[in-house]
This record gives C-alpha cells, structure tokens and sequence, in this order.
C-alpha cells in the first residue's frame, strides 16, 4: 500500500505579526528620520564654521580697497576748525552749543584726541545717483554733506544720546546737527561743481568730505551673478578710533524668511520695532546694558555666567537668569541668544555658549564661552576740568575707545588707585557695558519680516 505524504500549505502572517512587523520599523524609521533634521543643523553650523571667517575676511578687504586709516580724523578736528575758522571766545561758546552743553557728560573730553568708540556708518535711505541703491553704507555720510541723499546712522540717535557726541559736525555754521563718522578733509570748498558759491555766502566754506559706498550688493556672499545665486550669508560692519589706529568690527550673518512670499533679503534699513515708523540700521545692533527700559545690568572681570552643566554657585549674567524677562523677538534681548557673537566697547569679541529662545523662564541661564577679560587701561587729561577742583591735569581713565561706566569711575580715588580699582575682580567693577550684535528678527519699512543667524564677527585695523 503505497502511502502519500502531503506537505503542510503555506502558512501566512497573522494580522497580528503583520502589525508588529509594521510597528517595528515604523519606530526604526521614525528614529532615522529624526537624526536628518539634527544632521541637517550639524551640516548647517559646519558649513556656517568654515565660511563665516571666509565672508569676514572677503569684507576687511573689501573696506581697505576703499579707504584707509588716514581717510579717518577726530571730533575735536572740527572743533579746531570752527576755532581757527573764527577764532576768540566766540569759537568756544558756538562748541558749547554743539556738543558742550553738557559738559560733564561730554564724552569726547574724557578720550585721547584721535579717540573714538565704535560708531555705524550712515545707510542709504534715499539718493539722487541711481548707482547708490538703497541700503549701502556711505562711510561718512557724503549725501547728507551734500544734500543728495537721505540716510540713518548714529546721526539719526537723539540728541543727547552720547553716542552723538563724537561725529563730524560742519564748522562753519552755526547749527548744531551733527552728521557722521568724523573724516579727514583735504579741502576746503566754496562753490559746487557749477561755481554756485554755497550757501549763497562767499566767506563760508565748507569741508569736503571722502565720498565712500560700499553697495548693498556688494554686503553679500556669494555674489550674485548670471546664473542666478541666491547670497546665502550677509555682513555690516562698524569703525572705531583707537588713538588714531582705525579698527573695523564685522559682522556676518545668515537671513531666513518668516514667509515664503516675501522677497530674499537685501540688506536695508528696518524699523525700530513693529509699531514704530522709524527707521535705523538693523546691523550692528547697540545696546546699552544700563539702559533702565530693560532690567540687564553691566558685566565685570572674570563674569561668565553658569555653565550648561548646572553650576548654580556662578553668577549670572545680570538679566540673562532664567527667571528674568526675555522677549525672543525684541533686539534688545537678541545678545542672549545661543550661539551669539557680541562685540563691546573695547573690541573683545565674545560668544554666547548658552542662550535663551524662549519667552517665560525655565532656561538655562545665559552664559559665554569664555570669562569677561580685564580690559587695558589708559588715562588722559582732565581737558573740561570735570571734578571741578581747579586743576585740569588730573588724570581720567578711559579704556581703548569708550568711556568707563559711571560706576567704575565712582569707586576710584585720585590719583592712587589708577588703574586699580578697575582691573581687580574683588572690586566688581562693571566694565562692559555696550555690546554689538546681529539682532534676531528685524521688520522692514514694507512690514516684512525677516530672521537673521549670527554665524560670525571679529576685529580687525585697517
């Protein structure tokens, strides 16, 4: 009898197997897809490493084809000149009414003379040449000089705002507006290029002043060319004066859309809030820590902040703790942000390690990568007799190209604890407080609004 063995049929997946399978590798590729936004912001922050020193040095040179140190000069040029140019007390008391009515609060009288801080060349706003597009920088604001051309800078500050009380200023006449970044003038004119006498006075001269540009277009990397490239990174800079030795600070950045409608960016003048018709440069952004509409504070020697590991036993940066105010869309909070790079009014450039993004607490404290240097101290002549004792050889203590905060002078007897009672970290001493930074969201004239990504800055002389 013959026996037939039938194999067993196939057997199928279960419903339930098939759905274990399915749940296996949905939880598989759900953990890759994870690591490609991770990978994609690694890429991004390599690729960020490598060009941002690559932009920056492109745009030093750039700057020294276009001007050099000798095309710089001082405040106190301008008042040599309105003195030579009438000459007696008249001289001084038209000084007073420029920049002197406060004279105790008068900055350029604590510095050297070729001393000035950091100061923001004018942003083309206007102007007659169609070859001036809207958004360059005009060093030292030429089209205001000339009446050609609209602009904001430093010169558009209020009128007591310190800052004001370095720039250039015309000699001659008798306002009081100041006008930009002070330069070297080689000439004295009387007429335009049609012989037309200015001001219609023939004993008026006026001083001719180094027209320089550098185009809106040109502020941005790669440049654009026939094939159509998007620029993917940007970069402004600011001038300052150290004893004669020019210094440029710049800053490089990336700019992202907050909606796909709106055109890329192009380097321009924004509003200074949302609700505000006033327009300034968007970049270097200034901010003042001790400026009482937001609650920062100055920094001193050796602060750094807690560190990302929890050392709670550090001192936070003064209103950058997690339980202090931060409005994530407001520029004067924008040095907190993670990764940050922040220039002060010495020309130390420092970085944010960890940052805030945030509104409502709960981060981790705000804290830099490296501890608040002791900056280099100097003194200069009391040339305004500040302390009214009668003797206008005391000395006055500035460091590099600012004036120290008021608190840091208060502390400090004459003349023995020169420079002293700056530089020792048991005296807590505030001795930064001005920072320059890339802002994080600036608002156009048009109401577009734009995100911008600090990738790098530094200093560099001329």
């Amino acid at each position: 009898m013959n026996c037939v063995h039938r194999s067993n049929p196939p057997r199928g997946f279960s419903l339930i197997e098939l759905l274990m399978a399915i749940f296996i590798l949905g939880i598989g590729l759900i953990s890759i897809a994870a690591l490609f936004p991770a990978g994609v912001m690694l890429q991004q922050r390599a690729e960020d490493e490598l060009n941002g020193p690559l932009v920056a040095s492109h745009a030093i040179e750039l700057i020294r084809s276009r001007i050099s140190s000798e095309d710089f000069g001082s405040w106190w040029d301008y008042i040599d000149a309105q003195d030579e140019w009438q000459g007696g007390e008249q001289a001084k008391l038209d000084a007073m009414n420029k920049l002197y009515s406060q004279r105790t609060v008068h900055p350029a009288a604590w510095l050297a003379r070729d001393t000035w801080p950091w100061l923001r060349p004018a942003m083309v706003v206007s102007a007659d040449s169609e070859t001036v597009e809207r958004g360059s920088l005009d060093i030292f604001n030429s089209l205001q000089w000339t009446g050609t051309g609209e602009t904001i800078g430093e010169h558009t500050l209020p009128v007591l705002n310190p800052w004001q009380r370095f720039l250039s200023f015309n000699p001659y006449d008798g306002g009081s507006r100041t006008l930009g970044i002070p330069s070297h003038s080689r000439e004295i004119i009387r007429e335009d290029a049609n012989g037309i006498e200015l001001n219609g006075d023939p004993t008026m001269p006026y001083l001719s002043v180094p027209k320089v540009f550098i185009l809106a277009s040109e502020r941005q990397w790669p440049l654009q060319d026939q094939a159509g490239r998007t620029p993917k990174y940007y970069w402004d800079c600011a001038f300052r004066s150290v004893g004669g030795t020019i210094q440029v600070a710049v800053f490089v950045y990336r700019v992202q859309r907050e909606s796909m409608s709106a055109p890329p960016w192009h380097p321009q003048p924004v509003r200074l809030d949302d609700d505000s018709s006033q327009l300034v440069s968007p970049v270097p952004w200034m901010q003042d820590l001790n400026d009482p509409a937001v609650a920062f504070g100055p920094w001193t020697v050796d602060m750094k902040g807690p560190a990302y590991s929890g050392e709670n036993n550090v001192e936070p940066l003064p209103g950058a703790d997690s339980d202090d105010p931060f409005d994530p869309d407001n520029p004067a909070y924008g040095w907190q942000w993670p990764s940050q790079w922040l220039i002060d009014q010495y020309g130390t450039v420092h970085r944010v390690a960890t940052g805030r993004v945030r509104a409502g607490g709960g981060e981790t404290p705000v804290s830099l990568t490296a501890p608040v240097p002791s900056p280099l101290v100097s003194c200069g002549l009391d040339r305004l007799d500040l302390d009214a004792d009668g003797d206008k050889v005391d000395p006055q203590m500035f460091t590099s190209s600012t004036i120290l905060p008021a608190a840091a002078m208060s502390g400090m007897s004459r003349p023995n604890d020169y420079p002293k009672g700056l530089v020792s970290p048991s005296s807590a001493a505030p001795v930064v407080d001005r920072l320059w930074y890339v802002p994080p969201r600036v608002t156009t004239e048009e109401g577009l609004t734009y995100r911008l990504i600090p990738v790098y800055a530094t200093v560099a002389n001329l």
